[in-house]
């Protein structure tokens, strides 16, 4: 035997909803429902020094891999 599945209407629309959303256009989704595609999270951000110690490394390898003009 199947079992039905309870979904509520909305009042503005009409369609079955599995969640509640309001229409309103206040920048929370689509309908304020789930996310599409959620907020990314930004990465923390490196100190100067890290940032240096990573250009450095860097060219180093770029420097070994390519010779003194650093390109092909």
């Amino acid at each position: 035997m199947l079992k039905s599945i309870a979904h509520s209407h909305c009042e503005t629309c009409g369609d079955l909803t599995t969640f509640p959303h309001d229409h309103q256009n206040d920048l929370t989704g689509l309908d304020d429902g789930p996310w599409i595609f959620p907020p990314r999270n930004k990465p923390t951000r490196k100190t100067a020094t890290e940032l240096r110690t990573i250009r450095k490394k860097a060219w180093a390898t770029r420097r070994t891999k390519y010779g003194s003009c650093g390109h092909r």
